[in-house]
């Protein structure tokens, strides 16, 4: 995942995970979902309130 400050189109922040395919199509909408908030879980906080996206 990457975020960018909307105002100055640079990239701010980037955020990754890796896990291995499973061959068991069912599972996988919920391995993505759990990578996603595990990503989100480490974007920087700003106390204790999410990082406010720049204003256009």
């Amino acid at each position: 995942m990457e975020v960018y400050d909307l105002k100055t189109r640079k990239m701010i922040w980037v955020g990754w995970v890796t896990a291995r395919r499973t061959d068991k199509t069912e599972e996988q909408p919920g391995r993505v979902a759990e990578g996603v908030t595990m990503v989100i879980a480490e974007y920087p906080i700003v106390g204790n309130k999410p990082v406010k996206p720049a204003k256009k």
